[in-house]
């Protein structure tokens, strides 16, 4: 039999009893994993696996990263998020729009200038929008915030009475449960620390990612077909009760 043929009979046994996802390894990536700091697990398909330096990323992934660890990857489109420690969040696409759905912790993104909103970053208090900019979202429980350091953003409270800001640069909100975001406010110390201690240093790295593009995604490409090779050879191993296979 070809590998083509063993692939197509077998996708759908293997994909509910593999010990990695077929599936995943043949669906389209959205973005790559470009730097990682300590222990970052990425789930895809029920699957928790250890990041890896240039391995793709999915949509309906989460990322997760543990004490004093950090994730940056930069999607397909060139925006570019960095996750921190004890952050969990997972990967979404609505309308043609990529959002990271923040459940706890602090990302911050990179996002080039679009004349419409192109990204976004949610949590379950509020949704930010973004057209182009520089921007971190923390998410604590009751409270997300939303910093502003290059362009502006749209900050707009979840529930019954939404209403929506804008945050220019330099500034930040705060978004309480139960209440509608508050009026921006100059950066706090926080804030301005991370901007000169963490920002800087993965803005510049995302300027050289974005001139590398090409040959990051070609180490992506080789990435996923050294995994392609290895659901096939695992396919191959597998045997296939001649009873199951439907014969009239």
């Amino acid at each position: 039999m070809t590998d083509k043929f063993i692939a197509g009979f077998c996708a759908a046994l293997f994909a509910a009893s593999a010990g990695f996802s077929f599936a995943q390894a043949f669906e389209e990536p959205s973005g790559t994993i470009l730097d990682i700091g300590g222990k970052v697990t990425i789930l895809r398909e029920d699957k928790w696996d250890e990041a890896e330096k240039f391995a793709p990323v999915y949509e309906k992934s989460f990322v997760k990263t543990d004490d004093a660890a950090f994730a940056e990857i930069m999607f397909d489109d060139e925006t570019a998020v960095r996750f921190e420690e004890n952050t969990e969040a997972e990967i979404l696409s609505s309308g043609g729009a990529l959002e990271v759905s923040l459940k706890s912790g602090r990302v911050t993104s990179s996002v080039v200038p679009q004349d419409e909103a192109v990204f976004f970053v949610s949590s379950p208090l509020a949704i930010i929008g973004v057209r182009g900019t520089e921007f971190t979202v923390t998410h604590n429980g009751k409270e997300t915030t939303a910093a502003v350091y290059k362009g502006k953003v749209e900050v707009e409270n979840r529930g019954k009475l939404p209403k929506r800001i804008k945050v220019a640069s330099g500034n930040q909100s705060f978004v309480y449960e139960g209440f509608q975001p508050s009026e921006p406010v100059g950066l706090g110390p926080e804030y301005i620390k991370y901007r000169k201690k963490v920002l800087d240093k993965f803005v510049k790295r995302t300027i050289k990612n974005r001139k590398n593009k090409e040959k990051i995604l070609l180490k992506r490409m080789n990435l996923r077909q050294n995994e392609k090779k290895a659901i096939i050879e695992e396919i191959k191993g597998r045997k296939i009760n001649p009873e199951k296979r439907g014969r009239p």
